[in-house]
């Protein structure tokens, strides 16, 4: 386990609460966040420790609570608390999720605490956080999220039809959502061969530019078209009635999904050919793999927003197929499709 993540680097601040609190000083090597010394301890300890986080947190993950010195016991309420011994003392309580899917959406998300033991001098109290991510990564897409990009906001006309074929089965339904202000054409530098389909921006204008309908203020766009002829990776063109080219900045979002599930949706496919779409996601899959036969197999992306496999043997388990979805940042998701739909 490795608390330096791949790409994002957790931030823990603690605010811990006694009698009364003395100066705040800075954590030791491979510990996030500050503590706090408190005078007098001689029943217990309250406190909060609270995890800064650039994507929300939607895969396993683990907490340490680092005591000095140790203490005897640690009550938590969001998450269950195991014990480690670093050097004969249990003074590292680690918490993990108690359900896979338990996600940390609020930003930053807090975790009260009790811990009980006496001292005549408080101890010092630090905290690391890591997600548990079983898959690869891809970092050029997770830098749509990390950064803005500048570029041109056009327009191209009204439509659902696009590159990534949303039109030719049931559109994504976070993209029909009432917090998304108009479906967009990507620029190419950005499309990642189409594994940008079904992604969302936030875009921002300032009514820059030359035309009669400026860009002016944040917009959420969700993707499910290429522009071709965009050469900037800030560049954008809105499925809108529309005119001008303005001065606008993009940064990736994640989709508001809600509470909707992933949606499957085969096409031209049948035991010997699978041609599989997936959307419906708050970060774009990286990888998706078919339980075949039982064996895992990988699928390969296509331009137009599907994933196929082609390997010349019959699939004979065509019910509840097991789907493997790995998203950009090494989330993994293993879900079931009812059934082999042949077209």
């Amino acid at each position: 386990m490795t608390y330096d993540l791949w790409y994002i680097k957790e931030t823990v601040t603690c605010n811990v609460t006694a009698d009364r609190d003395l100066p705040v000083s800075c954590g030791v090597s491979g510990w996030s966040g500050v503590y706090t010394e408190v005078s007098v301890w001689n029943a217990g300890l309250s406190g909060r420790l609270c995890v800064e986080h650039v994507l929300p947190v939607t895969c396993g993950w683990e907490l340490d609570i680092r005591f000095d010195p140790a203490i005897d016991r640690l009550d938590i309420w969001r998450g269950t608390v195991t014990t480690t011994t670093t050097d004969g003392s249990a003074n590292i309580f680690r918490v993990v999720n108690k359900n896979y899917n338990f996600e940390l959406t609020n930003n930053p998300e807090c975790f009260d605490f009790n811990g009980y033991k006496s001292y005549n001098h408080g101890p010092k109290v630090w905290g690391r956080f890591a997600r548990l991510l079983t898959g690869r990564v891809n970092q050029g897409m997770l830098d749509l999220y990390l950064n803005t990009y500048s570029g041109d906001g056009t327009y191209y006309g009204e439509g659902q039809e696009g590159t990534c074929t949303y039109h030719q089965t049931e559109f994504p339904a976070v993209g029909l959502s009432n917090e998304i202000d108009a479906l967009a054409a990507l620029n190419y530098v950005s499309w990642h061969n189409s594994k940008a389909c079904g992604m969302c921006f936030k875009v921002t204008g300032k009514g820059v530019g030359a035309g009669n309908d400026p860009l002016n203020g944040e917009y959420i766009v969700f993707v499910k078209d290429l522009c071709p002829g965009c050469g900037e990776p800030g560049s954008v063109d809105f499925a809108l009635n529309g005119d001008g080219r303005w001065d606008i900045e993009i940064q990736a979002v994640q989709c508001p999904v809600a509470n909707n599930k992933l949606q499957y949706s085969f096409q031209g496919s049948n035991p010997w050919y699978l041609k599989l779409q997936v959307s419906n996601y708050r970060l774009p899959p990286n990888e998706v793999s078919i339980k075949k036969n039982g064996v895992w197999r990988t699928m390969t992306k296509t331009s137009d927003g599907y994933w196929t496999l082609n390997d010349g043997v019959e699939m004979t388990n065509t019910l509840d197929i097991p789907v493997r979805v790995t998203a950009i940042n090494g989330e993994q998701l293993e879900d079931t499709i009812p059934q082999l739909v042949e077209e």
